[in-house]
């Protein structure tokens, strides 16, 4: 969560940089850009999520799920740069705009290096539960790509001087995750004589990138819909600037998915299903009492939000960033979904859910787009969403019976509804607001503990973290 954060600031100064220095259609453009950015994540992310379920059920065959996960992920990366380079003609075309050409030629080649970031971050890092390391990783990469984007910006070279620095922050943070995993000195001689059918990551793999892309458009193509419908770079420059705080809380706690998926793995080839249970009871707990108080907090101030960060121009991204709040506070919890039906080995179920959802999106896109605009863009991303929640809550039920405790969601959803309609009648704006968040946010902590939601249980975890954090710093210094 700590990495994701600095995530989050990472990309947050990005964007707020180019909305300043940048004109508004370029902030339009560079917000499809990184869309097709994130979609490459989701085309090379299969072999990932597929590699850390095999090395998280066997530890012993990780040298052999290694060479495989590499030899399909090399694959992958090259025939997807290709499809770039050579379809960013048609993809510029399609979307009305010659100049995005170039800028899908750079986002294919970035594509390679980036597949194999993915792979040691998701795959390799998250199956060995090297969680404190991937995310140190996690960190430089987002720091590198904001000194890196900062400097080529400050000389001129506007979008592809930003494309440039997410290159070479990509490859830096490879170098060191290469380095730092050792395979050969710490992995080939243990090995066990048992050897890994590369095919096995290939079939179990392969339903995921189907999955996985059709859950990236659900999260990413709205803004490449707006393109391709109102042909209008300056809507979709609001709708970018929306969908860039609405992703705040996404970024913080997509930890959970990535935590979930190699434990709930080992649980379910275990055949430890009491532990599967208590896994998804807890971590949703969890993820319910830190997300919704975040969200009640910032939909009564996204006016506020849109001046702190955007120039005033953008203050029309404000509707929009009602919606897309609600939007990926359910997106949030279909990721732990994922995560969840992947661990148990179901990736077909999660394909079709995805597909589903995917379905549904380009139907209501094609139909409320043209008519309203950005607005309509952010309800079919919301229905469309909430689709793929209530399909996976229904599959993740009837599997282990459970999801979620009813009586703490409803404490949970009382306190936060006491914060939301203080924020909504008294709250500041500028710097000012923060202050409100955390006097609120304090507020809310006392009014869980009052109901007994906020247990010594729940203290003494956050106590043994930070002892274990702290002695960790002192150790190391």
């Amino acid at each position: 969560m700590i990495s994701g954060l600095v995530f989050i600031i990472s990309n947050s100064l990005i964007n707020i940089g180019v909305a300043h220095l940048l004109s508004p259609e370029l902030y339009g453009i560079f917000g499809i850009v990184m869309s097709f950015n994130y979609i490459n994540w989701v085309l090379i992310n299969s072999a990932s999520l597929a590699s850390a379920r095999f090395i998280a059920g066997s530890n012993k065959l990780f040298y052999s799920i290694f060479k495989a996960a590499l030899k399909l992920q090399a694959i992958q990366a090259v025939f997807f740069s290709l499809l770039y380079i050579l379809g960013s003609g048609i993809i510029a075309n399609l979307l009305n705009d010659p100049s995005l050409r170039n800028y899908i030629i750079a986002v294919g080649i970035m594509l390679i290096p980036n597949a194999f970031l993915t792979l040691y971050l998701d795959g390799f890092y998250g199956g060995l539960c090297k969680f404190k390391q991937r995310a140190y990783l996690n960190i430089f990469f987002s720091v590198g790509k904001v000194i890196f984007s900062g400097i080529f910006i400050y000389f001129g070279f506007k979008i592809f001087g930003l494309l440039l620095g997410y290159f070479l922050a990509i490859i830096l943070a490879l170098l060191i995750g290469i380095y730092k995993l050792k395979v050969k000195s710490n992995y080939a001689q243990s090995c066990s004589t048992e050897t890994f059918e590369s095919k096995k990551i290939f079939y179990f793999a392969l339903p995921i990138a189907i999955a996985t892309l059709a859950f990236t458009l659900i999260k990413n193509s709205p803004i490449i819909f707006i393109k391709f419908f109102l042909q209008d770079n300056l809507q979709a420059s609001f709708f970018n600037a929306a969908n860039t705080l609405a992703g705040i809380p996404y970024a913080i706690f997509t930890a959970l998915a990535f935590t979930l998926l190699p434990v709930i793995s080992k649980s379910a080839l275990e055949n430890n299903f009491p532990a599967i249970r208590n896994y998804i009871l807890k971590s949703f707990r969890y993820l319910f009492i830190f997300l919704m108080p975040i969200i009640a907090l910032m939909i009564p101030t996204s006016r506020e939000l849109i001046t702190l960060f955007y120039p005033p121009l953008y203050l029309d991204a404000a509707p929009v960033l009602n919606i897309l709040l609600i939007n990926v506070s359910v997106i949030i919890v279909y990721t732990s979904f994922r995560s969840i039906i992947i661990g148990l080995g179901r990736p077909m179920a999660e394909t079709i859910i995805s597909l589903t959802s995917f379905a549904i999106l380009c139907i209501l896109s094609a139909l409320m787009i043209p008519k309203g605009g950005i607005i309509g863009a952010a309800w079919a991303s919301l229905i469309s969403s909430t689709t793929a929640f209530i399909l996976g809550s229904i599959y993740i039920f009837k599997q282990h019976a459970a999801f979620i405790n009813l009586k703490s969601v409803l404490k949970i959803f009382f306190c936060s509804a006491v914060i939301y309609h203080i924020i909504a009648a008294w709250h500041h704006s500028g710097l000012f607001l923060i202050i409100n968040y955390l006097i609120l946010l304090s507020l809310y902590a006392l009014l869980l503990y009052l109901f007994g939601e906020l247990t010594a249980e729940d203290l003494n975890l956050v106590k043994a973290i930070y002892q274990k954090m702290f002695k960790n710093a002192v150790l190391h210094k």
